[in-house]
Order: C-alpha cells, then structure tokens, then sequence
C-alpha cells in the first residue's frame, strides 16, 4: 500500500485538530492552541521541504509577505518585552502558525489538488455546524445558562459557557451552509438542505446576541448584494423567495420549540428584555464595552510601539477599572487589542493583510465563483463581529477564520523572482521550526505544571510542589510560582 507523502498526511491532522478544537471547548484550552502550533508549524516545514527545489512560478505578494513577517516579529519583540511574561507564549505560538497557515494555503491553492483541501474544509466546517448545533440544543435544553453555546462550553465552571463566541462561529459557517444548500441536484434535496439551513440560523438566534443579530443583517445585505451583481438579470426572485420564507419557517420554529421544551426544566430568556436592555445584565454590555474602548487607547498611548505584551489587557486594565468588577480578559475589539498589547504597528500589520485579502477577492473572478461569495460573506462577518465582542481567541474560529481568508487571498499570487522567493522560504521555514522547537521544549514543562496543578486540585500538596520543582525554567509559567507560593 502506497504511503501518503507527510505533508498530506499532516493536512489531514490538522483538519482533525480543527474538529477537535470545535467541538472541545470551542479550542479555548491551551491544549487546543499547542496541537495547532505543533502540527502547523510541522506541516509548513513539512511542504517547504517538499517544494524546496522550486524554479518558477507565482508566490505570495513581497507586500503581503513584508506584513505578515512584520505582523510575527513585532509580536516576538513586543512578548520578549512584555511586561506580563508569565502569560502571553500561547498567543505568540498560535498566532506564529496561523500567519505561517495564512501563508501557506494560498500557496496551496496555487498547486494541483489545492482545491480538494479547501474543499474538504468547507465540508467539515459545515458538518461541524450541523452536529454542533445538534449537541448545542441538548446542551440548551438542560443547563441553567439562558444562552445557546453549541459546543463552546466547559462543564466544570458555570461561567465557562460561551453564547457569544458560539454566534460568532454560525457567523463564519452559516454562509457555507447556505452555498452547500444551493448545490443540491434535487428540488427534493434543496429542500431539505434548506430545512438544514433554517435549523443553523434558528441555533444562531438561540444564543440572543444582539451584535450577532445586527451582523446576520449585514451579512444578509452583504451576500444580496453580491449575488445579485454576479448573476444579475438571471437571479431568481421566485425560487430565493420560497427558500427564503422555508428557512425563516424553520429558523423560528427551531427558535419557538427550543425554548418550548427548555421551559419545562429552566428559565427562558425573554426576547423583549434582551431587546430592550432591561435584562439582568441591564446595559452593562455597553457601557462596559465603551470602558474597555477608552482604557484600551489610553493604554495604548503609553506603550504605543510594542504595546505592553501579548495577553497583557486583563492584567494592566484593572488600574483604570471605572467600576466594580468591570474587567475583561480583552477590550472586544481585535485591533484595539493588538494596538494596546503589541503596538500599533502590529494592528496596523493585520488591517493591511485582511484588506489586501478581500480585494483580492474582490478583483478575481469571485462573480463566476458563488462559493467565493460565501467565504467573503464569512470573512467579513468574524471580521465586524470582532469590532465590538472578541473571540478570534478560540482556535476553532480563528483557525478556519485564517485559512478562509488565506484563499481569499490566493488570487494575488503574482511571479516573484526567484531569489526573493528563497528568501521568503528560508524565512518562514526558520519561523516554522522555532515555533516548533519551542512547542517540544516548553510542552514538557507545560504538560508538568499541569500534572502538578491537578494534584493541588486534589489537595495533595506534596505531589503538587514535585511535579512544580521539576517544572522550573519554563518560559510559560503563567501562575505556577503563584500556585507554589500558596501550597509552601
């Protein structure tokens, strides 16, 4: 039997890692984030070796690739002089990968059977959906939290349940579920795939987050738009009108009967309240936001070059906490983020990538690709969403979140000479494998303060500080002096 070369078989785990990450806590474990940056990173250098001999042909924009390898190493510069370095090492790591992924599937668009692999992620990203929104209504049904979070839940802590994040995933597939839906070679499967559809979107309206609402509304305009400029005079009012009123039948019956069946066991949350704000959380989640906006840009105008290091916000806020308990593990918006943890430079790196991306979209032949149409839609729904509610820290969004806007990005391959072609792969290959090396190095040390943080869980304090001495020298402490200080 013929053995896949290993670069295949390394797009296969990566895939899996994605599986794993959504439906395992959405990837919000450290766990998550270092199987990402240990098969990532492998798989890059993995497909640079494998290419390495190359001679001609398109690469990545010198002006795309200038900001990404800017984007990495003003992170590095702004952790090595962070102020909180006990925390941090993860994002540089999955961030480090999936800039390097970025790279990497455009590049793999670019080659025979490319297609297959964005194929294949489109499909497990719908079937994820699909079984996510299906555990997620049980999960509904029987836990006291009012809001749906699908898969983006840990068990242990009541306050580890993520309704927001689980909207902001339907935001990014959604788009794919309607495209699959459209793709059906029956009336008879149509049909059902847009009862699948209208399930997705009735899941999306169970979790009552209004910034996800307002984003389905532009996504819904955004993906009209589009659809009707590609095929024009030949759109077809009818047949989009009944799929419409099926889904929007069957969104609301999904709705309606969840929370029918929910009532028996717990609270419902009421839909006018949320409306109107004069629910529990009252208006908290705005004014709270618009906290963290201020405090994010006075923040960043005292650290304005390298910020005051990766993760960094839920640390340094509290000096400017305005109220009691207003903290935040970030300012819920992605560019104040990385204004105020790694610099302006830094949120300036990913504005100009994710924009060089979409109009490289939109300058392709995306009007004779309605498949491009539902990435873009995708695309750009994470994309607003996370101007006002952060969650690109959940590997099972930002992960497929890069990949998507890697093949929006493809089409702007364009032939770079040779020389700065091998400059740009030895650069990343180095990248790739320091990655990978610190992943190796530190995962020992890590896997050991967690062995020795589950004895301290179980109050044996002796086996707790063994396992904690032999973890000294770590990079990644995070609060292992903290746990040490406390048993002694």
């Amino acid at each position: 039997m013929k053995i896949p070369p290993l670069h295949r078989i390394l797009e296969t785990l990566l895939l899996c890692v994605l599986a794993f990450a959504f439906l395992w806590r959405g990837g919000k474990g450290i766990e998550a984030t270092w199987l990402l940056a240990a098969i990532g990173s492998l798989l890059v250098v993995a497909t640079l070796w494998n290419e390495r001999r190359m001679t001609d042909g398109k690469d990545v924009p010198p002006e795309l690739w200038s900001a990404v390898v800017l984007f990495l190493l003003w992170t590095i510069i702004s952790y090595v002089l962070s102020l909180t370095q006990n925390y941090g090492l993860d994002e540089v790591l999955r961030d480090g990968t999936l800039f390097l992924l970025f790279l990497w599937i455009m590049r793999r668009n670019a080659t025979n059977g490319a297609s297959t692999f964005a194929e294949r992620l489109i499909q497990l990203l719908v079937i994820l959906t699909i079984v996510g929104c299906v555990i997620g209504v049980f999960v509904y049904v029987l836990q006291p939290v009012t809001r749906f979070v699908g898969t983006f839940f840990y068990f242990r802590f009541a306050t580890d349940y993520w309704p927001n994040a689980w909207a902001e995933m339907l935001l990014m597939t959604w788009p794919l579920v309607y495209r699959w839906s459209q793709i059906a070679k029956t009336p008879r499967s149509r049909i059902a795939r847009d009862l699948v559809l209208g399930f997705v979107i009735g899941c999306l309206l169970l979790t009552f987050s209004r910034g996800g609402f307002l984003v389905f509304a532009i996504q819904c305009v955004l993906l009209a738009a589009l659809q009707w400029i590609s095929v024009g005079k030949k759109f077809e009012v009818k047949s989009t009108l009944r799929s419409f009123m099926l889904v929007a039948v069957l969104a609301l019956v999904t709705f309606l009967s969840c929370n029918a069946v929910r009532g028996q066991f717990h609270e419902v949350e009421s839909v006018a309240r949320k409306a109107t704000f004069t629910a529990d959380e009252g208006t908290s989640s705005l004014t709270e936001r618009w906290g963290f906006f201020k405090q994010s840009l006075t923040l960043t105008a005292m650290r304005p070059l390298f910020g005051w290091g990766p993760y960094s916000f839920r640390f340094v806020q509290p000096r400017l906490e305005e109220s009691v308990l207003a903290t935040s593990d970030h300012p819920h918006n992605v560019f104040l983020k990385l204004a105020m943890e790694r610099g302006i430079v830094a949120a300036l790196c990913l504005l100009f990538i994710i924009l060089y991306a979409l109009r490289s979209a939109w300058k392709s032949a995306w009007r004779t690709k309605p498949i491009i149409i539902a990435v873009i839609v995708s695309v750009v729904g994470v994309l607003i969403h996370n101007l006002i509610d952060y969650n690109l820290q959940f590997v099972g969004i930002v992960l497929p979140f890069m990949l998507l806007l890697g093949v929006l990005a493809y089409p702007s391959l364009c032939p770079v000479p040779l020389t700065m072609r091998r400059v740009m792969r030895w650069t990343e290959g180095v990248i790739a494998c320091a990655i990978l090396i610190v992943v190796i190095l530190e995962g020992r040390t890590l896997v050991l303060s967690s062995l020795g943080r589950h004895a301290e869980a179980g109050k044996n304090t002796q086996v707790a500080l063994s396992w904690y001495a032999q973890a000294e020298g770590e990079l990644y402490s995070r609060d292992l002096e903290l746990s040490r200080v406390s048993l002694l």
